[in-house]
């Protein structure tokens, strides 16, 4: 009889603790699911809900072009650098963003020299009526401190998400974490 419940109660602490762990496990779930995932660098950069500084651009084509997109769903704006190792992981997929997001257009503003740009365009296959030159001096302008760096704008101009985006589930989040101005 004493041994029947001495069993009985190590059985009864073994089914108490594994439902701890159980409940342990359910509440880092719910609590993982519900904590919305920002990317890294969205606190740097021009405030949410402000107008991007910079209206009209000029290609590497030498072409004016808008950066407001006012028949489509906003601007994606990707500022990268020639010299930046990081960056080269935006390149190759950034006509996968194109074909994934056809209502926004997307551009590149690139930290280089027109020979570099054009190189990266031909390399990569990217719209070159789309790529801007900025140079270091002119970085402060658009709030950018490093690379590759995203703005997603309204397609009247305003910031709505930003931040490091270095691959195609970054620009994705960048995307889905807009925030209305």
């Amino acid at each position: 009889m004493e041994q029947l419940l001495q069993i009985s109660l190590t059985t009864l602490w073994i089914i108490v603790i594994l439902l701890i762990l159980i409940l342990i496990r359910f509440f880092k779930m719910i609590g993982n699911t519900q904590k919305k995932r920002s990317l890294s660098g969205s606190e740097l950069g021009l405030a949410y809900g402000t107008k991007f500084p910079v209206e009209i651009l000029r290609s590497i084509e030498d072409k004016e072009f808008s950066v407001s997109n006012p028949e489509g769903d906003g601007t994606l704006l990707i500022v990268t650098s020639y010299s930046c190792s990081p960056c080269r992981s935006v390149y190759p997929i950034q006509n996968t963003i194109v074909s994934s997001y056809p209502r926004l257009k997307v551009i590149n503003i690139m930290i280089s020299n027109s020979g570099q740009a054009w190189e990266i365009s031909d390399k990569f296959g990217l719209d070159s009526s789309k790529i801007s030159l900025i140079t270091m001096e002119q970085l402060h302008t658009i709030g950018i401190s490093t690379f590759p760096y995203s703005y997603l704008l309204t397609s009247d101009g305003t910031i709505i998400s930003k931040g490091v985006t270095n691959f195609k589930e970054h620009f994705d989040l960048l995307i889905a974490n807009q925030k209305t101005a």
